[in-house]
C-alpha cells in the first residue's frame, strides 16, 4: 500500500490461433485464365503466445502511475516485448496533467509472409535503359519481413474551469520503424535506381542518359542492388521479370496537436444545449521510403 492507496496488479496469459485459406477460382487454379497464370490454393495457420502484466501505483491521493508490459511470440518466428508507462497528476479539482510513453509493434500477416506466387503483366519504365514495355510482374510473400515497431509519447492537459466547460489539450509524437509497405514494379525500379546513383555517383546527361552495359552488370553483381529485378543475361537492357513483395522499407515520424472544448448550457425547462469544438494539427515526416 502506498500513500495514495493500494497497489493494483493484473497478470494474464493468452494463446491465439490464426488461420488463413485462399481458394482461387477454378480457371486460375488450372492456369486457364486471361494471362495463363496458374495460382495455387493457399492455406496457412499459426499460433501466438502472449504474457502480460499491469500495475497501478497510487503514489499520492492526486498522483498515480500506470505500468503495463506485454510479450508476444508467433510460431512464424516473430517476437516482441513492449512496455507502456503513464502518469496522471491532479493538483486541483479543475486541472489534470497526463504523460504517457509507450512502445508498440505490428507483426506481418501470414499472407504478407507466405503468399504463393501470383503473376501478371505490368508496364515498366527501366531507368537504366530505354526499355519501356510490359514485364512479368509476380507478387509473393516475403518470409524475411520483420515486425513494424513504434515508440510514442503523449502530453495532455485537462481543464475544467466550471461545471459547464471542459478543455482538453494533447500533444503526441510517434516514431515508426521498419514500416511494412507494399510496392509496385515501378517503386522497386525507382529505389534500385536511387541506390545505384548513391553508390556510383552516376548522373544522366544528354550525351549519356543511361549507364553503360558494364556499369549495369557491375551493379547487378553489387549486393546493394535489388535482385528482385531480373534481366535477361544476354541482353542486360531487357527486363524479364520483377518480383513484388511487402518490405520493411520506411521510417516515419508523426507529430500531432489536438484540442477539444465542450460546453453545456442549461435552458431551464427546455433541457440542455451542448457545443463541441475540436481542432487538430499534425505533420508526418518520412525519413526513408521505398
Amino acid at each position: 500500500e502506498l500513500p495514495g492507496g493500494e497497489i493494483g496488479a493484473a497478470f494474464g496469459l493468452q494463446r491465439r490461433n490464426e488461420s488463413l485459406e485462399r481458394i482461387p477460382d477454378a480457371l486460375s487454379i488450372a492456369g486457364e485464365g486471361l494471362l495463363g497464370a496458374q495460382v495455387a490454393p493457399f492455406s496457412r495457420s499459426r499460433f501466438v503466445n502472449a504474457a502480460m502484466a499491469e500495475f497501478l501505483l497510487p503514489v499520492t491521493s492526486n498522483f498515480e502511475i500506470n505500468i503495463a508490459a506485454r510479450n508476444e511470440s508467433f510460431s512464424t518466428g516473430q517476437e516482441d516485448s513492449i512496455v507502456k508507462v503513464g502518469a496522471v497528476y491532479e493538483p486541483t479539482n479543475w486541472l489534470g496533467l497526463r504523460a504517457t510513453w509507450g512502445e508498440a509493434f505490428l507483426a506481418p500477416t501470414m499472407n504478407q509472409l507466405e503468399a504463393p506466387r501470383d503473376c501478371g503483366l505490368t508496364l515498366l519504365d527501366d531507368l537504366f535503359s530505354n526499355f519501356n514495355a510490359y514485364v512479368n510482374s509476380c507478387q509473393q510473400g516475403n518470409p524475411n519481413l520483420q515486425s513494424e515497431t513504434s515508440e510514442s509519447w503523449t502530453l495532455g492537459v485537462d481543464l475544467v474551469p466550471t461545471d459547464d466547460l471542459s478543455i482538453t489539450l494533447n500533444w503526441s509524437e510517434t516514431d515508426f520503424s521498419n514500416r511494412i509497405v507494399s510496392t509496385t514494379t515501378q517503386d522497386l525500379m525507382r529505389k534500385d535506381w536511387a541506390n545505384f546513383q548513391l553508390e556510383t555517383g552516376f548522373t544522366p546527361t544528354d550525351a549519356n542518359p543511361y549507364p553503360t552495359e558494364q556499369q549495369i552488370r557491375d551493379w547487378i553483381a553489387n549486393p546493394a542492388s535489388d535482385d528482385r529485378i531480373i534481366r535477361a543475361p544476354t541482353d542486360i537492357g531487357f527486363i524479364t521479370e520483377v518480383v513484388q513483395s511487402d518490405s520493411n522499407a520506411s521510417a516515419m515520424l508523426v507529430k500531432a496537436l489536438d484540442m477539444t472544448v465542450d460546453y453545456t448550457y442549461m435552458l431551464d425547462n427546455w433541457g440542455t444545449l451542448g457545443a463541441n469544438l475540436s481542432a487538430e494539427r499534425g505533420s508526418t515526416y518520412i525519413t526513408d521510403h521505398i
